[in-house]
């Protein structure tokens, strides 16, 4: 290979595929080696396309499916060059999956894209749903027919692609239009009749949805994964959404995108776009709070100029951004609301083998986030029912900020749902936490995720049973990912061997009781009531339900004697 620099087209939008191949004669080949990429080029080009933060899929889109397409058909012919024909884009929503695919067809300089929406083609009568399909080709074929390998390059675009294209017989589906809408487009993406001046791009949230034929070389071959943003990426889209007030001179000198990278960990490029508009909010606010205040004070300063400090009205500045920040809530970002919920009257350590556990707890995640070296970390805390588990997962949660994903699962927010709905809910919250690169999933109260009723030796929903069985066993995919799953259960170790979870977890731990009357005063006193033992018949250890309980009572008794003493005294 020459070690000539890739020639640089003099249109902006080819210079991503002309830095792919160096011109060697007028055949065009050469120059496939990724390395002679320039990351800056790129990134800059990519700017102007209007996309940040995906500079690898856009790069190994360009040298798996569309480097050969430079060839001039003539070269290609007698290379034998079958061009690739389908494309699978897959990721998180919001991370750009539609964009790219808009802008590969521009790179190529196709026709405009047709973009269509899975659900859009489907029809009540017999065979339409088929019709639909054909009549999305029908252009392309046409023009093919006409001019052979010398006519344009048609995109089409699946949005959603998993809407049409599920699991042949996976659907109840008596009519049989699914099967045979997939049969359909199998045919036309690598059929008898195919051509190639077609190319078809698939997106979807749902890759695992998809038929297996339709995943197969000759039709949607090439797969990549659109994923979130890192903090470089994050920091590119913020510049690719503020560009249009960096031009018009309205973008504060005080706004920093590393410092907003750094604030936006998990953020997709949809949610970062979302913040953006909020901060426009804040300074339209701003502007019209100026105008209103002008026009009862007399004039001030309501133009702004060039350097756009941040004190003219219409200016985007960082303490706008920031505040949009506040009110953001990213679908991959950790529920700090849930901690809260949990944890309304504080966590108070009634024992010394309760700061204990947090602290192994906290130094097992810690582990697991830097040494990285065990993609899956599984987590067991037993004890009875209102020993304080919960509060307990709340804490860590809190506390564990080096996770960026953090989700607490419980079995009370799978009660409502069927079996289907709750197995695909427990599914979902892997897969969110899979995209992350690191993870901290929650699963609370394992007998009420699976539906355990402890009746004629026990009873439990298999369906959700065989999916946290296949969960707990399930690593990230990529290798630089960790996922720590931290469980509990009041489920005695034999019982759990039974149903196949113990083995699933490596790490093991029991949260103690309340067992003396030390600790009861202990816990009681931090909650601001009763300093003695619950009255009663009841023998020690208590749970730390009983004695909320226990103190509820007391302060609602103490407080109706503090009345009745009122009362008594006015007499």
């Amino acid at each position: 290979m020459s070690s000539q620099q890739c020639k640089i087209a003099p249109n902006a939008s080819l210079v991503l595929l002309r830095e792919l191949l160096k011109n060697e004669g007028e055949d065009n080949i050469g120059c496939r080696d990724p390395s002679d990429i320039s990351p800056t080029t790129t990134s800059a080009l990519l700017h102007q396309l209007g996309i940040g933060g995906l500079d690898g899929p856009v790069i190994t889109l360009l040298r798996r499916a569309l480097a050969s397409r430079l060839l001039s058909p003539d070269m290609a012919k007698r290379l034998g060059v079958k061009h690739v024909r389908g494309i699978l884009l897959y990721g998180p929503p919001g991370t750009g999956k539609t964009l790219v695919a808009r802008q590969l067809a521009a790179l190529l300089h196709a026709r405009e894209p047709k973009l269509v929406s899975g659900p859009e083609l489907l029809s009540m009568w017999v065979g339409k749903s088929e019709e639909n399909i054909r009549s999305i080709f029908a252009d392309a074929e046409q023009e093919f027919k006409e001019k052979g390998s010398h006519s344009a390059l048609h995109v089409i675009i699946f949005d959603e692609i998993d809407a049409l294209t599920r699991k042949r017989g996976s659907l109840r589906d008596s009519s049989g239009v699914m099967d045979s809408c997939v049969n359909q487009l199998l045919s036309k993406i690598d059929g008898l009749a195919a051509f190639d001046n077609i190319l078809c791009i698939g997106t979807t949230n749902r890759k695992d949805l998809l038929d297996d034929a339709l995943l197969r070389p000759g039709r949607l071959e090439v797969h990549v994964e659109v994923g979130l943003p890192d903090e470089a990426g994050r920091a590119q889209i913020f510049q690719v959404h503020t560009k249009g007030f960096a031009t018009e001179g309205l973008l504060a000198r005080d706004v920093e995108f590393p410092q907003l990278a750094r604030l936006t960990p998990n953020f997709t490029g949809a949610e970062i776009e979302g913040v953006v508009k909020g901060g426009l909010s804040f300074a339209l606010q701003r502007q019209i709070s100026t105008n209103k205040k002008a026009e009862e004070e007399g004039p001030s300063r309501t133009s702004y100029d060039d350097t756009c400090t941040g004190s003219a009205p219409l200016c985007l500045s960082m303490f706008d951004l920031l505040r949009a920040l506040r009110e953001a809530k990213p679908h991959f970002g950790a529920k700090s609301q849930q901690w809260a919920t949990h944890q309304r009257l504080g966590f108070i350590a009634f024992r010394p083998k309760v700061p204990e556990l947090m602290q192994r707890l906290l130094s097992i995640l810690e582990r697991a986030r830097q040494d990285g070296q065990l993609p899956l970390v599984t987590i067991l805390l037993q004890g009875p029912a209102g020993a304080g588990k919960t509060a307990v997962l709340a804490r860590l949660g809190s506390l564990a900020e080096g996770y960026t994903f953090r989700r607490h699962l419980t079995g009370q927010e799978l009660a409502s749902l069927g079996e289907e709905s709750a197995c695909d809910a427990v599914v979902q919250a892997v897969e969110d936490a899979h995209q992350c690169p690191r993870s901290l999933l929650m699963l609370d109260d394992l007998e009420g995720l699976m539906q355990y009723v402890p009746l004629q030796g026990g009873r439990v929903s298999l369906p959700r049973l065989h999916t946290l069985l296949s969960v707990l066993g399930r690593p990230p995919v990529k290798q630089s990912r960790v996922g720590v799953v931290l469980a509990t259960t009041s489920l005695d170790e034999p019982t759990l061997r039974a149903l196949g979870l113990w083995e699933r977890f490596g790490i093991k731990e029991v949260l103690p009781l309340v067992e003396t009357a030390d600790h009861v005063a202990v816990l009681m006193n931090g909650l601001g009531g009763a300093s003695q033992p619950p009255g009663g018949t009841k023998k020690g250890p208590w749970t730390v339900r009983e004695l909320l309980q226990e103190q509820a009572l007391y302060a609602q008794h103490r407080k109706h004697d503090e009345k009745q003493n009122k009362i008594d005294d006015e007499q």
